[in-house]
């Protein structure tokens, strides 16, 4: 075949296949994403309608793009509460789409990124996050088996005289077998006008674990780093927290050993410490000085201790075991002391002490 007529084919066959991909487009894949902008404008109408109906809140938004690959993106999204100051900005609420799942509306929604979102949320309005609220129990969100991510998220409550913010809120949570895997950072800050010992402080956060939807399970790794306050530096914490069988159990491995638990059914809490020279200053470093009590800052502790303290009958039994070095003004000297006790609030038994 000679150049001339090998050309001359070659531009039938791209003419051809134009005209093929054209045809499919006005054809099949014009009328599929028709009907995709269809469904999530449903989808959009009916949630909207849920959280208005339920919740007393009003949406709106600027625009919502066409259908472009798999997202759709609704620009400056404002739900705000008809009775109170809570409200919602956000910049960009995008929508990721399952296109494989055009003929199941309940699943087509793949994911949610809130980009650029800033959230405040007036005291009149903690009912409904605190479980006394008056919503229809029944209604079923679509984004809650989904994937939802958050960029540049931030989240203020104003409550009771105290101001709780998190800023820059950044990473997911995700849906998967029953459960939410939760992976989220973000820097927490607080201040109260009320006359109380610490007035403000700040500490970055970092979540990472899992929540069962039926709430009745919990596992995560809880990060607290960077803690200040007007008072002073708190320690890098690392902690593992746990919810089972109504049991909040909490964690730590670091130098000091602890374990923090609280049982919802018989308001019973146990604590127990374990530690090798453990001292005050190994968790807390003070912003000024305290007078008299600064030297008690440099007393340390080396052993362990016990605590069952019931909340409802108001009953403690504790036993500690160790050695303590306490250094205090209301002493001439330093004391260094092995000690063994046991006792409640009415009574004490001292083992041993000496120093």
């Amino acid at each position: 075949m000679s150049t001339k007529n090998s050309t001359i084919f070659s531009n039938i066959v791209q003419t051809l296949s134009l005209l093929i991909l054209i045809f499919t487009l006005f054809f099949f894949i014009k009328p599929g994403i028709n009907r995709v902008q269809n469904i999530i404008i449903t989808q959009r109408d009916q949630l909207i309608k849920s959280i208005e109906n339920d919740m007393g809140f009003i949406i709106k938004y600027e625009s919502m793009s066409p259908l472009i690959f798999d997202a759709i993106d609704l620009t400056n999204v404002t739900i705000s509460s008809v009775s109170t100051k809570t409200k919602l900005k956000i910049s960009h609420f995008t929508l990721k789409i399952d296109l494989s799942k055009i003929f199941n509306p309940e699943k087509i929604i793949k994911s949610i990124t809130i980009s650029k979102g800033d959230f405040e949320l007036d005291s009149a309005d903690m009912d409904l996050f605190i479980g006394n609220d008056n919503s229809n129990k029944n209604s079923n969100f679509p984004f809650l088996d989904i994937k939802i991510i958050m960029k540049m998220v931030n989240v203020k409550v104003d409550y009771n005289d105290y101001i709780v913010a998190l800023d820059d809120i950044r990473g997911s949570i995700k849906s998967k077998l029953a459960r939410y895997y939760i992976n989220l950072k973000s820097k927490l800050s607080y201040e109260t006008t009320r006359n109380v010992f610490i007035k403000k402080g700040s500490t970055n956060i970092h979540i990472n674990g899992y929540i069962h939807k039926d709430l009745n399970e919990l596992r995560t790794n809880f990060r607290i780093f960077d803690t200040k306050s007007d008072i002073g530096t708190v320690k890098d914490l690392d902690l593992n927290i746990y919810y089972n069988k109504k049991i909040i159990t909490i964690e730590s491995d670091d130098e000091l050993k602890y374990k923090i638990s609280y049982n919802l059914v018989n308001s019973d809490v146990y604590l127990s410490l374990d530690g090798e020279s453990i001292g005050i200053k190994d968790f807390f470093i003070p912003e000024k000085k305290f007078g008299a009590l600064d030297s008690l800052l440099d007393s340390s502790f080396s052993g362990s201790l016990k605590l069952l303290y019931n909340i409802n009958e108001n009953m403690l039994l504790y036993s500690s075991k160790g050695k303590i070095y306490l250094n205090s003004p209301l002493l001439p000297l330093p004391i260094t002391s092995t000690f063994h006790v046991i006792g409640d609030l009415d009574y004490v038994d001292v083992y041993y002490l000496n120093g």
